[in-house]
């Protein structure tokens, strides 16, 4: 389903284009910093993020709390290595590889077969929390201006 601003972000693609890709590059730039450039690491720990985000008490999570690491446990609906490699198109095997390291790193929680996004993590994506955030922000003034 497309968005209804779509067709007017199409139109001016050629004038906005900078707008939008410069988070993606920095999002990108920034993953090479965090996972010295292992860009699946970061795709598996978004996805990670993104079920913790889905859990219904998460949009009540304090974030100053969360990185102040006052929080032993992060809600989530955790997720499981087959349902990362369905959902990012990364071979089961090589995600079962990288979700071990992100587990040695405290960056993801193993309980059996379950797997969720950690305080840990929480903190060290601030640099990737920092950029979505500038991302909406700039994406927000960029239809703004347009319209």
């Amino acid at each position: 389903m497309t968005h209804p601003l779509e067709p007017l972000l199409r139109e001016n693609y050629t004038r906005i284009v900078k707008d939008l890709v410069s988070p993606v590059v920095d999002l990108l730039t920034e993953a090479q910093h965090l996972f010295a450039g292992d860009i699946e690491k970061l795709h598996i720990m978004l996805l990670v993020a993104l079920r913790t985000a889905e859990h219904h008490a998460a949009s009540g999570l304090d974030l100053e709390r969360v990185l102040a690491d006052e929080m032993a446990e992060l809600p989530s609906l955790a997720t499981n290595v087959k349902s990362l490699s369905e959902g990012s198109g990364i071979p089961e095997e090589t995600v079962r590889r990288k979700v071990r390291a992100l587990v040695q790193e405290g960056l993801i929680c193993r309980q059996h077969h379950a797997l969720s996004y950690t305080a840990k993590a929480a903190r060290a994506m601030e640099g990737v929390r920092r950029i979505l955030i500038r991302a909406a922000a700039q994406e927000h003034d960029t239809v703004e201006r347009l319209l």
